[in-house]
């Protein structure tokens, strides 16, 4: 007789699923996508919990802002990375949505997070992301090789997860 195969999905969301909030955001707060990337991301959420077997077991995460040294393209850390060294630094650093608060990890600890998710077989939406708020601007101030001089452009708004159920799924 073949052995049981345990069958376990995981979908890599966005936290762009979310209408944006002053407080931390739990996996059933309000879907209000802004952007056509958050859009389709639900969508597709949708599409893979109910369109999966019975006999498999689905699990959406939610993940808010990573970065990693080795992130390319238009992510908010290489594109920042490649200002500082093409920019004159001594000068205002224009930075758009530098009020705005985002939620950010390490890539590394969001790969470790669903390797964990992935052996303890979670169900359903979780959150992933660290549970605390940091603006953008704070964030580019952070990586930056010198103290900048940010000049905020267009307007703020804020995605932090809150994450309880996570975290007590994951026992810690």
């Amino acid at each position: 007789a073949m052995p049981a195969v345990n069958k376990w999905l995981f979908y890599a969301s966005t936290s762009h699923v979310y209408k944006h909030s002053d407080v931390p955001l739990r996996e059933d707060g309000l879907i209000a996508p802004v952007s056509l990337y958050g859009k389709t991301k639900h969508m597709a959420e949708e599409v893979i919990l109910d369109a999966a077997p019975t006999d498999m077991k689905v699990c959406v995460g939610r993940i808010f802002s990573f970065y990693d040294e080795s992130q390319v393209g238009s992510f908010l850390y290489p594109s920042l990375r490649r200002r500082f060294e093409t920019e004159d630094l001594m000068q205002p650093f224009l930075l758009r949505g530098a009020e705005s608060v985002r939620d950010f990890l390490p890539a590394t600890k969001v790969v470790e997070i669903i390797l964990d998710l992935m052996a303890r077989e979670g169900e359903g939406v979780f959150n992933i992301g660290s549970g605390k708020g940091t603006t953008i601007g704070e964030f580019a101030q952070k990586i930056s090789p010198v103290p900048l001089s940010i000049v905020s452009d267009g307007a703020s708004d804020c995605l932090i997860a809150d994450v309880h159920k996570l975290y007590d799924f994951l026992g810690k």
